[in-house]
C-alpha cells in the first residue's frame, strides 16, 4: 500500500517529470550572453536583470507580465516567469517563458512530460506529437537546481529554447545559449498552452503568470 501511495503521489506531479539529482550536460549552443564573473555573491536582482536583458534581445520592450512558483504538497519544482511586450500578454504576439529550477530533472523525462501534457489537452494528432517528442529529446537537457530554461515563443514562426546553467558552474559562468528550436505555429500554441491555456494543470500558477490578482 505504501509503495502504491508513493507512485500515486508522483503521478500527480507528471507535469514536472521525475526529480533526479543529475549533472547538467553540455549542449551545442548558438546565441549567447555571458555574465560578469562576480561569483555566487552576485545580488539576485542583478542575475534577473541579465536574463531580462537577454530576453529583450529576442523580444523588444519585453517586461515581466507575471511570475509564480510551482508547488505541490511539500515540494517546490520551479519558479516561472512570463515576459511579453510592455508586460502585456497577447497570444498572437511573441512572448517568453522562463523556468528557474529548484530541483534536478532528467531531460528526456521533461520532453516526455511536455508531450504527455499536450496529449492530455488533445491539442494535436499522434504523428505530430511523436515528431515533436523526437525533436525535443534531441536537445532538452538535464537540469540541475539553479539552472534556467528560457523559451521564446513566436506564434507565427518558431519556439526557441535557451539554457543558463547555475551560477557556480565554472565551465560557462552563467552563459545563456540556444540549445534548440522547433518551427511552426501549432507547436508554439500547444507549448504555450501548457501554462497559459484555459485547461491547464495548475490554474493558480497560470493566474500568477498572467498577472491576475487573487
Amino acid at each position: 500500500m505504501m509503495r502504491a501511495s508513493i507512485f500515486s503521489l508522483f503521478a500527480i506531479c507528471i507535469a514536472f517529470g521525475l526529480a533526479k539529482e543529475v549533472v547538467a550536460k553540455d549542449e551545442e549552443g548558438g546565441n549567447s550572453i555571458t555574465q560578469e564573473k562576480q561569483g555566487s555573491s552576485q545580488p539576485e536582482y542583478e542575475k534577473s536583470d541579465i536574463k531580462l536583458k537577454f530576453i529583450r534581445q529576442q523580444i523588444p520592450n519585453a517586461s515581466e507580465a507575471g511570475a509564480g512558483t510551482l508547488e505541490v504538497f511539500i515540494w517546490n519544482f520551479y519558479a516561472a516567469y512570463l515576459y511579453a511586450p510592455d508586460g502585456v500578454f497577447n497570444r498572437s504576439q511573441p512572448h517568453a517563458l522562463r523556468f528557474d529550477y529548484l530541483r534536478a530533472f532528467n531531460g528526456e523525462e521533461l520532453a516526455e512530460t511536455f508531450i504527455n501534457q499536450m496529449r492530455r489537452h488533445q491539442k494535436t494528432d499522434e504523428l505530430r506529437l511523436a515528431a515533436w517528442y523526437n525533436r525535443l529529446s534531441e536537445f532538452v537537457p538535464d537540469v540541475d537546481r539553479g539552472d534556467s530554461l528560457m523559451i521564446v515563443i513566436s506564434p507565427k514562426d518558431e519556439t526557441a529554447f535557451y539554457l543558463q546553467q547555475r551560477q557556480d558552474n565554472q565551465s560557462n559562468h552563467g552563459t545563456i545559449r540556444r540549445i534548440g528550436m522547433i518551427r511552426g505555429r501549432v507547436f508554439a500554441r500547444c507549448f504555450s498552452d501548457l501554462w497559459l491555456g484555459e485547461n491547464v494543470e495548475h490554474p493558480g500558477l497560470r493566474a500568477q503568470l498572467l498577472g491576475h490578482k487573487p
